[in-house]
C-alpha cells in the first residue's frame, strides 16, 4: 500500500533514541572483519537501526492502528513486523510504545499527532458511504419509475370523472354525463337564470346613450358648462369651441381672470 508517513526531522538526534542506542551497545557487539568496531561507529550505526525500527513501526500503524491509538498484535507480534528482538522493543519509552494490560501494542497520541483517521473508523465511514450509496441508486431507481409513467401516459386520458364530483349522499353515485353547466347569460338579459329573451340589435341603452346614468352625467356637465358660458359673458372670454370640456372651458376662463392668458385669435367675443 503506497503513501508516506510523518516523521519529526528531529528523531535521529532524540535524546531517548541516543540512550536507546548506548543501551543495545552495552549488550551488542559490531565486527567488521572479525574485529570489534570503535564504540563510536558503534553507536552511530545503532542509532540509525533503532530509528529504523521505529519508522518501520510507525509505518505499520499508520494503516493499521485504531480510534484507541492501539494496534491488533501484541509485542510479540510487533517483532515479527520490524523483526528485531523483544529486548530492544522494550528499550523504547512509554510514550512511543506502551503495552496495555490486555496485552495489546498501543502508540499513545499517535492518532492525535498525526492527524489520521483509525482504521475501524475508516471501516465505519466506507460502510456509510456504501449505505449512502445504496440510498442514492433506490432514489434514482424510484424516479425512473416515476418518469416512465409519466412518459407511457397519454396526456390526453381521461380522468376519473370521480374526481369531479362530492358524493354526500348514500345513493348511487350520479351520472357525470347527464351534469351540465348552464351557458352565461345575454348581455343585458335576465341574470338569475339566463331564460329571458335576447335584446334586439342596436337596443342597448349604453350604446344609444339613453343610460338613465349617463342621463344624470350629461345633465350635470350641461349645467357646470351653462354656468360657465354665463361667467364667461360676464368678463367678456369667449364662447366654448367644440373641443372644451367643462374642465379645460374652466381653465382658459380662469386664465382670462387673472389676466395670465391672451384671448384666443378669432375667437368670438360677446358684445
Amino acid at each position: 500500500m503506497g503513501g508516506y508517513i510523518r516523521i519529526d526531522k528531529e528523531l535521529p538526534t532524540d535524546g531517548r533514541l541516543l540512550q536507546i542506542a548506548d543501551q543495545i551497545a552495552e549488550k551488542w557487539t559490531l565486527l567488521e572483519g572479525g574485529q570489534p568496531l570503535h564504540p563510536l561507529v558503534t553507536r552511530h550505526a545503532l542509532r540509525h537501526a533503532v530509528t529504523g525500527v521505529i519508522v518501520t513501526l510507525w509505518a505499520y500503524a499508520d494503516t493499521h492502528i485504531r480510534r484507541d491509538n492501539s494496534l491488533p498484535v501484541t509485542l510479540s507480534g510487533v517483532t515479527q513486523i520490524v523483526n528485531v528482538p523483544v529486548t530492544l522493543l522494550q528499550l523504547l519509552p512509554e510514550e512511543w510504545l506502551r503495552v496495555r494490560p490486555d496485552g495489546l501494542v498501543e502508540l499513545p497520541g499517535y492518532c492525535e499527532k498525526n492527524g489520521i483517521r483509525a482504521k475501524d473508523l475508516r471501516k465505519e465511514d466506507r460502510a456509510e458511504h456504501q449505505r449512502e450509496l445504496a440510498r442514492i441508486r433506490k432514489q434514482r431507481q424510484r424516479s425512473k419509475a416515476t418518469e416512465t409513467v409519466t412518459r407511457d401516459t397519454p396526456r390526453d386520458t381521461p380522468r376519473d370523472s370521480h374526481d369531479f364530483v362530492t358524493h354526500t349522499g348514500t345513493g348511487p353515485l350520479p351520472n357525470t354525463s347527464e351534469i351540465k353547466t348552464p351557458l352565461p347569460p345575454h348581455s343585458g338579459g335576465p341574470v338569475a337564470d339566463a331564460t329571458g329573451p335576447r335584446r334586439a340589435s342596436g337596443t342597448n341603452p349604453r350604446a344609444t346613450g339613453e343610460s338613465p346614468r349617463q342621463k344624470a352625467e350629461q345633465a350635470s356637465q350641461d349645467a357646470l358648462m351653462a354656468a360657465l358660458i354665463e361667467r364667461a359673458r360676464q368678463c367678456g372670454f369667449r364662447e366654448p369651441t367644440a373641443f372644451d370640456t367643462p374642465a379645460t372651458y374652466e381653465t382658459s376662463l380662469r386664465l382670462h381672470e387673472r389676466g395670465c392668458g391672451p384671448v384666443q385669435q378669432g375667437a368670438p367675443r360677446f358684445a
